[in-house]
């Protein structure tokens, strides 16, 4: 099985919202498990009571999404593919051999700029450092529409990708292993050719 890299906005996301969302689901239901102790007092509290309810089970229902894009949302090689999986979303395959150029950078290279400002990750400076795989796309075999829908705004910038995941580097190292065997022939043949023609004018 492919090693499946988890994307670090959902993965945060979730370190960061799980206990306010899961203790503010429990204090909301406390009404409702109040009036099931002391049920002479219920009927004078239902309406308060089935809104607190509804509140906590958006709270849980929010929870369950942030817990599932943490733990289904990631990228992968998969043979000749680079697979983009989002919980909810669904997934897309990326042949590798579309990839123009594959690099790490961290994420103040673009989100430093002015017109960039409004995308930026919260809170900023936590993220700012932090280093994300950047893929440049050219390929109009890849659906970029469908890209940006299920990564955002903020991951698909015209045909450049920019994702922080767990074990970037790795995961860089695993798109190059397929990418630089396919290159290194056309380069060579490249040069071979410039030799050719070099020796022909001799």
């Amino acid at each position: 099985m492919p090693q499946r890299h988890p994307l670090l906005y959902d993965v945060e996301r979730w370190r960061q919202w799980r206990f306010r969302l899961l203790g503010l689901a429990v204090v909301c239901f406390l009404p409702a498990i109040l009036a099931g102790v002391n049920p002479s007092k219920a009927s004078a509290s239902a309406g308060i009571t089935q809104i607190y309810s509804l509140i906590a089970a958006f709270l849980m229902a929010l929870a369950l999404m942030f817990y599932l894009r943490a733990r289904s949302s990631w990228m992968a090689v998969d043979g000749d593919d680079l697979v983009v999986k989002i919980a909810i979303s669904g997934r897309q395959r990326i042949p590798l051999a579309e990839i123009r150029r594959a690099r790490l950078a961290k994420l103040r290279s673009v989100f430093d700029k002015p017109e960039m400002q409004r995308l930026r990750p919260r809170p900023y400076p936590k993220w700012q450092d932090r280093e994300a795989l950047v893929l440049r796309i050219e390929s109009e075999a890849v659906d970029l529409v469908k890209l940006r829908r299920m990564l955002g705004a903020r991951c698909v910038m015209g045909r450049d990708v920019m994702v922080p995941v767990v074990d970037g580097p790795g995961l860089l190292r695993e798109i190059d292993r397929v990418i630089a065997p396919v290159r290194q022939p056309a380069s060579s043949g490249e040069g071979g050719s410039r030799g050719a023609r070099r020796r022909k004018r001799r």
